[in-house]
C-alpha cells in the first residue's frame, strides 16, 4: 500500500487500511470534505527497532526454557492426545487467555500509573503495525505470556495443544495488529464479534 501510495496509485487494499479509515474519520468529523482530504502519510518502517524489540520480547523466554526446563519431564505424564481434548484445549485455552488478558489490559489502560509504565511504549506507533506486537515492556511481557501460561496451566492442556495453541495465538496476535482490517478476518468472521 505504501508503495503504491508513493506512485500515486491506490492499491485496493487501502480501503481496509485502518490508519487512511481512522484520519478520514477524524477529517469528517472536523466537517470537511474527503475528497479535499490530503493523502494519508505513511510512517517511515523501523527496521532496527522491530529486530531489537524481538529479541527484548524473545530472549528472555529462550532464557526461561534453558534456566528452567519443565516440558521433558511433564511430557511423560501425559498419555496420547485424543482429538476431542486437543480442540478443547485450544478453544479452551484462547478463551480463558482473552479473558484474562482483556482484565490486565483494561486495567493497563484505566490505571495511569500502569499505563505510564507498563503499556505506553506498546502505543508508541502512530500507526498499527504488526511489529508492535512484541513492542512490550518486560512487564507487560510478563503480563501477556503469563496469562497464556496461566490459562493453559488452569485447563491442563495437552503438550500438542499447548503447541497448536501457541501458533494459533501468535498468528491471532500478528494479525489483530497488522494494522487492516479485511474482510475475512477473524473478529469479522466470527459472530457477534
Amino acid at each position: 500500500v505504501r508503495f503504491a501510495t508513493r506512485q500515486g496509485k491506490i492499491h485496493p487494499w487501502r480501503k481496509y487500511r485502518l490508519q487512511d479509515r481512522y484520519l478520514a474519520d477524524r477529517h469528517r468529523r472536523k466537517g470537511r470534505n474527503l475528497a479535499d482530504m490530503p493523502p494519508v502519510k505513511h510512517s517511515p518502517w523501523h527496521y532496527q527497532s522491530w529486530i531489537f524489540e524481538f529479541w527484548v520480547y524473545a530472549l528472555p523466554l529462550a532464557i526461561w526454557d534453558i534456566v528452567a526446563p519443565r516440558r521433558h519431564r511433564r511430557l511423560g505424564a501425559f498419555g496420547a492426545p485424543d482429538t476431542l481434548g486437543i480442540l478443547s484445549g485450544i478453544v479452551g485455552g484462547l478463551l480463558l487467555y482473552d479473558l484474562l488478558f482483556f482484565c490486565g489490559h483494561w486495567l493497563m489502560h484505566k490505571v495511569p500509573f500502569l499505563y505510564r509504565t507498563l503499556h505506553k511504549k506498546h502505543h508508541q506507533s502512530e500507526e498499527v503495525r504488526a511489529c508492535d506486537q512484541v513492542r512490550l515492556t518486560l512487564g507487560e511481557e510478563a503480563i501477556d505470556v503469563g496469562c497464556s501460561i496461566v490459562a493453559l496451566n488452569l485447563l491442563g492442556v495437552h503438550p500438542f495443544a499447548r503447541s497448536i495453541y501457541n501458533v494459533i495465538i501468535v498468528f491471532l496476535l500478528v494479525e489483530l495488529h497488522c494494522g487492516y482490517d479485511f474482510p475475512w478476518t477473524p473478529q469479522n468472521v466470527v459472530p457477534f464479534g
